[in-house]
């Protein structure tokens, strides 16, 4: 069996008094699209915060990819990530954006322009290539995002709130990107839309206050409760 890509042990994080997440025990099975469900404060945003790298856990550790979260920035063009409220150059225009990122990921520039061009087709803003970042809608900039999330090849990805915003076209056509991704990466999907996560996922983690509630496949948290039932239970 291959490595969990993701690992996290007694993993905490405190604002203050606050405990944002508390001795999170968790493994992602590689090659699982993971729903990271709880309500709104559960902790998901910070989890995810956490193993990027923006934050430093209180205490606890955490692997991804089998690197500490000291050396995810390592991890260059084998972990992506969308943030809950992502920000872009507002003077560069959307095609020069991804071809700077992809570089960054170790993409040459020609592989770098190819995965720009392929991923702006895939959200639907090919015709919006030259716009530049401070002109973006709400629901154009959430696409964008999505797109860098995708880029190249990497073996995991973290999507938080992807399809937050968007129309329910938009919103099919992301969820076709994700399950385009089985067999070929890890994902982790944080979602408050429980119909979408039971559409595309295989496993389902849920946390509240901090706490991991039920973590395995989907099946498996099913068995004599919904998922429904269970988010009812903490909302």
């Amino acid at each position: 069996m291959p490595a969990p890509a993701v690992v996290t042990r007694g993993l905490t994080r405190l604002f203050g008094t606050t405990r944002a997440v508390e001795g999170l025990d968790l493994e992602v099975p590689a090659g699982a699209i993971l729903g990271f469900l709880g309500p709104n404060g559960a902790g998901k945003t910070t989890t995810f915060n956490l193993l990027c790298g923006f934050l430093r856990p209180t205490s606890g550790q955490a692997t991804v990819l089998g690197e500490p979260l000291s050396r995810v920035s390592h991890l260059r063009g084998r972990f992506t990530a969308l943030p809950q409220d992502a920000r872009f150059q507002p003077t560069r225009n959307l095609l020069d954006s991804l071809r700077f990122l992809g570089e960054l990921q170790g993409l040459d520039r020609v592989g770098a322009r190819r995965e720009a061009d392929r991923v702006l087709q895939a959200v639907g803003l090919s015709e919006a290539a030259h716009t530049r970042g401070s002109a973006l809608s709400h629901g154009m900039a959430k696409r964008f995002g999505i797109a860098q999330a995708f880029l190249g090849t990497p073996e995991l990805v973290l999507l938080d709130e992807p399809t937050e915003g968007l129309d329910p076209r938009q919103a099919h056509s992301v969820r076709g990107m994700i399950r385009a991704l089985v067999g070929h990466a890890t994902v982790l999907v944080s979602s408050h839309n429980l119909p979408a996560i039971e559409d595309i996922c295989t496993h389902v983690a849920i946390i509240d206050k901090g706490r991991l509630v039920a973590s395995g496949t989907l099946e498996e948290i099913r068995r004599g409760k919904t998922l429904e039932e269970r988010f009812l239970e903490l909302t």
